[in-house]
């Protein structure tokens, strides 16, 4: 959700070389059209504008997925319940991969980023399966772990 205003430079300053792998690197982010004026306005370079409904709905179901694996994690860390191996992998999961996944249902719903579809491209697919790796699968893992019982 937060590159919906960028076409470029999603990876940032310490791991670049991800977007020269993936194609998306820019040397400046002051994109400028052949007049010399910027291409479009960063809608996140100010705090002052509300935020929009779809960045709202993503805040609220991704809160959800992450709320749902907290609760169980409560449950199982005070002894109250012992989930079995795949509800254990479901909530993981949940936590892990949930926000990724309702933030790709949110963006196609409300028209893609910046009005094109978000697969639009097999480097776009790439960049997204990449950062996937290596953002949601320890998050899943770490909430496997704190699920297990000891």
């Amino acid at each position: 959700m937060h590159h919906r205003y960028f076409e470029c430079n999603y990876a940032g300053f310490g791991a670049s070389f991800l977007d020269v792998m993936m194609g998306t690197f820019t040397e400046s982010m002051e994109a400028k059209d052949k007049d010399g004026a910027k291409l479009r306005a960063d809608a996140k370079s100010t705090l002052r504008t509300p935020p929009t409904i779809e960045f709202i709905l993503y805040l609220a179901s991704a809160s959800a997925c992450v709320a749902a694996w907290a609760y169980y994690a409560m449950q199982v860390a005070s002894g109250a319940i012992v989930l079995v191996p795949n509800m254990v992998l479901a909530y993981a999961f949940l936590a892990g991969f949930g926000p990724v996944i309702v933030s790709s249902i949110i963006t196609e719903m409300f028209g893609g980023v910046g009005g094109t579809p978000m697969f639009k491209s097999l480097a776009s697919v790439a960049h997204i399966l990449v950062g996937t790796l290596f953002c949601s699968v320890p998050v899943t893992y770490a909430c496997y772990l704190a699920l297990t019982p000891k």
